[in-house]
């Protein structure tokens, strides 16, 4: 059966569908757009979410990130990419859904969506099948061309940490999200969310380094490393209470 995929239109409430058993039959990383402009993307969590809370994407893996080697030459229009990893095993199918991309010397600048791949062990090396269209554009050296493996923003995804943030916040859950479920993550448009602090209407929020999931007030001058995720609007929160912003994430 096809998967649906690209952009589709929901009804109110759409955004608020979870399933822990079973997906709804659409490609992780679709757009749903809501009668209001609301937008969100399909989700798969890698830890619960509670409503209103932002959700990052999974931390990049150093020893799989980037240079990593080509252990067999690819020819234009292979389909499928040899690679050899770093210190650290990959899961089954860790990157399905995610990338391939060459960063250095032959074939460099070239991104590829990654459809399958079987569990790779430390210091392994193993096949990155490339989904069905993708083909090597351009042709790939054995122990020469460097190459890195990226997840899917929406595969997977954890809390924003209330920390250094170690992927980039893809964002706020409408509803409650259990552990290893599928949903929407809003994206864009109006929003309740978490505050950390006391937000000023109209200035730029950013994803909070002190409490897990919350956004605070972004400054220019002291937040230039820190992802701004929207806007405060209307009714202004207290701290831990839920702020009425405009997310202006991926619209």
């Amino acid at each position: 059966m096809a998967l649906t995929y690209g952009t589709i239109f929901g009804d109110y409430g759409d955004e608020k569908i979870t399933s822990t058993s079973e997906d709804l039959g659409l490609v992780i990383g679709t757009r749903m757009v809501l009668p209001d402009g609301r937008v969100f993307r399909y989700a798969f969590t890698d830890g619960a979410a509670p409503a209103g809370q932002g959700v990052q994407s999974s931390a990049a893996v150093a020893n799989h990130d980037s240079d990593l080697a080509v252990a067999a030459a690819a020819a234009v229009g292979d389909k499928s990419v040899s690679v050899t990893l770093g210190g650290t095993a990959a899961a089954e199918d860790l990157y399905a859904e995610g990338y391939l991309f060459v960063n250095d010397v032959e074939g460099e600048g070239h991104v590829y969506k990654i459809r399958q791949h079987d569990a790779i062990g430390s210091g392994g090396t193993g096949t990155i099948n490339l989904m069905d269209g993708d083909t090597i554009k351009e042709a790939l050296v054995a122990g020469s061309s460097q190459i890195g493996l990226v997840a899917s923003p929406y595969m997977n995804v954890i809390p924003t940490p209330g920390g250094a943030q170690t992927g980039r916040c893809v964002g706020y859950a409408a509803t409650e999200i259990a552990d290893n479920a599928y949903f929407w993550v809003q994206t864009w448009g109006e929003a309740a969310v978490l505050a950390d602090g006391t937000l000023v209407i109209f200035r730029p929020i950013r994803v909070s380094d002190g409490t897990a999931g919350a956004v605070e007030e972004y400054s220019s001058q002291t937040d230039a490393e820190e992802q701004v995720v929207g806007f405060a609007t209307n009714v202004l929160a207290a701290s831990t209470e839920y702020q009425f912003a405009f997310l202006t994430i991926s619209p």
